[in-house]
């Protein structure tokens, strides 16, 4: 409503700076305030307006003392002294008629101006710090990177492949893998690939935007993927505890509504509380003591308020990981229950061993989290973060495809059929 050209004049008596109006601004604000300030005022306009705006006489100068000491400046009020003298007519018909009014545009200009000062405060490029207190640890973790990294891709790329490739595995149990190895290539390629470079080099920045797409991708892949570890845990009992019912309710149309739920719900809790971190002022810190960003790290380092936004992490972490954990603990309990019921040794084992590998994914996906999150702040030390991070961000997108392919009978025929596909075509073609 009112202009934001403000200057910056010397403080009042209590120590605070009085944000005095240029002219364009006295006369704009003079036309949205006076008839606020008219509704205040006890009397119509026209008796009392007169008199306040009428020009204070100048006050007729002394001569200067002969004896050549400096005249004194006349006392003047502590909360206008600051003032220009093209500004002070206009605060003293404010002070007139309504004080109220008046206090309330200072502290109004005061709010933009601090805006404007957190709005220049954005850094262009963050500092990752990263292990910079411990520089012996960085040539292991990035030999770690340079193997696992190549690892994670291919192993979850074998699995895309394998999984559209062959008609078998066209089930909901594979469409759901599917979807978990999409999301660990994304999950690993929005940190790795930073991480590399940095450590590789003596540059360790990473731009403002880039921090912000890398904080976008890598929570809306991470809470995806605890929603899709709960979805798949209630595949696995449907296929077990409802045999007879399972194809005719795990049919495409509901395979693809709970993958539209899940990614839709990821998109829309990480895009809010992503946003909201990303629009806290800074204050011209540009170091994060992390590998990458993060909500937590970039909350951690503001300057402002942000109880809301620590509340609302908090909120956001407890649903992202107690309702896919309660889903699966109810899915792998009927499980064990109905697995008990079967006579068969060769039935049970088979039972069993579908749920073996979803078991361990979720074990290595969960546990870190659930060990970090569990403990009390004080006993969270400044590097364990790093390392949860490291653990679940990089080795679990790794371990993932080794766990479905050496666990599961269906992928390694599939992938050696493949294999053997292509070798037939390779060799034809050569001869």
């Amino acid at each position: 409503m009112f202009p934001a050209n403000v200057q910056e004049e010397p403080t009042c008596e209590r120590g605070s700076p009085v944000p005095i109006l240029d002219v364009s601004a006295s006369r704009e604000l003079s036309r949205a305030v006076l008839p606020l300030a008219l509704r205040e005022s006890p009397a119509p306009y026209p008796e009392h307006l007169g008199p306040a705006l009428q020009p204070e006489p100048a006050p007729e100068k002394e001569p200067p003392l002969e004896t050549g000491e400096k005249q004194k400046p006349a006392p003047q009020h502590s909360c206008l002294s600051a003032a220009t003298d093209k500004d002070r007519s206009l605060q003293k018909v404010l002070l007139a008629f309504s004080p109220k009014l008046l206090a309330e545009q200072l502290n109004l200009m005061d709010v933009l101006k601090t805006v404007a000062v957190m709005n220049e405060s954005l850094p262009a490029e963050f500092i990752l710090l990263g292990f910079a207190d411990r520089p012996w640890l960085e040539l292991p973790l990035f030999i770690l990177l340079l193997i696992t990294y190549p690892m994670a891709m291919m192993g979850n790329i074998i699995i895309i492949l394998v999984s559209k490739l062959e008609p078998r595995l066209h089930s909901p149990m594979y469409f759901f893998l599917i979807n978990l190895s999409f999301l660990d290539v994304s999950y690993t390629t929005s940190t790795v690939p930073q991480m590399l470079f940095n450590l590789g080099s003596s540059k360790r920045t990473i731009s403002y935007l880039g921090c912000a797409v890398q904080l976008y991708v890598f929570h809306v892949m991470g809470a995806t993927e605890c929603l899709l570890l709960g979805i798949m845990s209630f595949d696995r009992y449907m296929a077990i505890c409802r045999p007879l019912h399972y194809t005719l309710i795990m049919n495409q149309h509901l395979c693809l509504l709970l993958a539209s739920i899940m990614w839709l719900t990821g998109v829309i809790l990480v895009f809010s509380e992503a946003t909201l971190t990303l629009q806290l002022p800074l204050c011209g810190v540009n170091k994060l003591d992390h590998f990458f960003c993060e909500i937590s790290v970039l909350i951690k380092t503001s300057c402002g308020e942000k109880e809301a936004n620590e509340l609302a992490v908090s909120l956001i972490s407890t649903f992202l990981l107690a309702f896919p954990l309660c889903l699966i603990l109810f899915s792998y309990g009927s499980i064990g229950h109905t697995v008990l019921k079967i006579k068969s040794s060769g039935g049970s084992k088979k039972a069993l061993g579908t749920c073996s590998s979803h078991l361990i994914v979720v074990s290595l996906f969960y546990g870190p989290a659930i060990i970090l999150y569990l403990q009390p702040p004080s006993s969270i030390s400044r590097d364990q973060p790093k390392f949860m991070a490291l653990f679940y961000g990089v080795m679990t997108p790794t371990l993932n495809p080794f766990i479905y392919t050496l666990r599961n009978k269906d992928v390694k025929r599939a992938l050696t059929k493949l294999l053997k596909r292509a070798g037939s075509s390779k060799f034809s073609l050569g001869t």
